[in-house]
């Protein structure tokens, strides 16, 4: 069935979706006359009094309304977009002209591949082929069992160079189109040739179960041991996280989530129980993806692998955590720290799966894994330790905004050192000051190109539409990545304003801000021109 207008989709939904058979898939329901009742799932209450009328339901409690839309975009905390794909796809509506701007229907053509693609590497390892048969192998020797490579769509690339690029390319899907959904790569022959080979795949979902990227994992010891998916329309590993959309699946009402590195970690604990796992898609969190857990929980604990980039992993979340936590006071963070060479996986399989949860139940708070950190490799009763230990911590308060969790680590480091709070600040403050002296952006903004292109760009947005389509041309100095990781996060994020982009730095995000206080814009009817030279001036 084919609908046009969006106002009769949403009222084809709300009249012929069975609202009872949705909400009784969340919570339990008991037939009450015409009627059905139960427990609200929006507030506590002893008696039930949230009652599913035909086309909507009510709370006599909490006074909560609504339609079948309202309700899923609530208990499921999806977008309404998102609930209108999902409803239209259950009554087998076929969707056009429907926000055509909206990301998920503008790139249908990618979503469509991908599913393709995800079917083809499933089929490949359970193929007969003694390449498949390796692969099954591998999996079987880390533990991984039939249901969860089904649940988690778990396949199998071969080693050819073209296999998948000649599947596809049999089903009409054009290089082009392959390449811009991070497939295939080109070479400086400008032939073209899978980007995963030999490789167990990882298929990433979105929210609502769409594949939008892979991750592929050698079978032997070899580098990189992982490789991921390309940035594309679609996929920005910075907003995505693994297995949440299978832990949806599992777990209606989430209650905390367990942050770990890699795929395998998820599938592993996952099947031994441990449900609420997920993982993020590089080697630290950011803060897009903390938004989201924060969403879903109020309780996180992070538990990264017990080597140096676990470690790494660790005080790079931390930072994050810190930038995020004025707004997020009622949220209770946690870190484990794993013994060195372990990850959550093998710590099971030596340990045993209660000793684990023991783990997660006694792992660090907040304020203790700062102390932690900060004082590793350091006896702080000696003195020459202890000013490196104390300068540790005010630099993690830097990251800070203000609010009262600061002041009690002011206190707290107060008694830890003994030395005044009056003091500490005068010393936090050289130390936010010889922070802001480090890099004197405004001497540079002419030196550096790249430099003075990122200051446009922060401050017109939209001359984002004026750059080429290929970044890998602009310059390689630290404002030229910098550059090129701005100009992702407007072209595949649709920003329309700088300060969300902000949001997605830490270690930078000094430079960004001096950028946008600097006033030496030129005026309004030069800057295309001047765009349009300093592109002529790279490419």
């Amino acid at each position: 069935m084919i609908i046009e207008s969006y106002k009769k989709i949403i009222k084809y939904i709300i009249l012929n979706i069975d609202i009872v058979e949705f909400i009784s898939e969340k919570i339990k329901l008991k037939k009450y006359g015409k009627n059905f009742i139960g427990s609200c799932p929006f507030h506590k209450e002893k008696n039930p009094s949230f009652t599913v009328y035909k086309n909507f339901y009510h709370c006599f409690g909490c006074c909560d309304h609504g339609n079948v839309i309202k309700f899923i975009m609530k208990y499921d905390k999806l977008n309404f977009f998102n609930v209108i794909s999902i409803l239209a796809n259950k009554l087998g509506i076929k969707i056009e002209n429907f926000k055509k701007n909206e990301s998920n229907l503008k790139n249908l053509e990618g979503y469509n591949l991908l599913f393709f693609v995800t079917k083809y590497f499933c089929n490949m390892l359970n193929d007969s082929s003694f390449e498949s048969k390796k692969a099954r192998a591998y999996l079987k020797f880390r533990g991984i069992n039939k249901e969860m490579i089904k649940n988690y769509s778990i396949g199998y690339a071969n080693k050819s160079w073209d296999s998948l690029k000649k599947y596809l390319n049999k089903y009409n899907f054009s290089e082009k189109l392959q390449i811009k959904y991070g497939l295939l790569i080109k070479n400086s022959n400008t032939l073209c040739y899978d980007i995963f080979r030999n490789r167990i795949i990882f298929p990433i979902k979105n929210f609502i179960g769409r594949t939008i990227g892979f991750g592929g994992r050698v079978l032997v010891d070899k580098t990189p041991k992982y490789i991921n998916s390309p940035e594309t329309p679609i996929f920005f590993k910075g907003h995505e996280l693994y297995g949440l959309f299978e832990l949806r699946q599992k777990i209606l009402d989430i209650k905390w989530l367990l942050i770990v590195e890699g795929y395998i970690d998820v599938i592993t604990l996952s099947q031994r129980g441990i449900y609420n796992v997920i993982a993020t898609l590089g080697t630290t969190i950011t803060i897009d993806q903390l938004k989201i857990i924060y969403k879903l929980v109020d309780k996180i604990i992070f538990c990264f692998d017990g080597d140096i980039a676990g470690y790494n992993a660790s005080c790079k979340a931390l930072d994050v955590v810190l930038l995020t936590i004025n707004n997020n006071l009622n949220k209770t963070i946690k870190f484990i720290i794993l013994p060195f060479g372990e990850d959550p996986d093998s710590l099971i399989i030596k340990e045993g799966l209660e000793s684990f949860k023991i783990r997660i139940k006694k792992a660090n708070n907040l304020s203790d894994f700062i102390f932690k950190i900060a004082s590793k490799g350091l006896n702080i009763k000696l003195i020459e330790d202890q000013q490196f230990f104390i300068k540790k911590v005010l630099e993690y308060l830097i990251n800070i905004p203000e609010c009262i969790f600061k002041l009690l680590i002011f206190n707290k480091l107060e008694k830890i050192s003994n030395i005044s709070i009056n003091i500490l600040k005068k010393i936090y403050n050289n130390l936010i000051n010889k922070y802001n002296s480090k890099t004197n952006i405004n001497k540079n903004i002419f030196y550096y190109p790249s430099l003075r292109l990122l200051q446009l760009l922060l401050h017109y947005p939209y001359l984002i539409k004026y750059l080429p389509k290929n970044n890998y041309l602009y310059p390689t100095d630290e404002y030229g990545i910098l550059l090129v990781k701005v100009i992702k996060l407007f072209k595949y994020n649709n920003f329309k304003f700088s300060n969300k982009i902000l949001n997605n730095f830490i270690l930078k995000k000094h430079i960004l801000n001096n950028l946008l206080k600097i006033n030496n814009i030129i005026q309004i009817q030069f800057i295309i021109k001047e765009i349009n030279n300093w592109v002529n001036f790279f490419y």
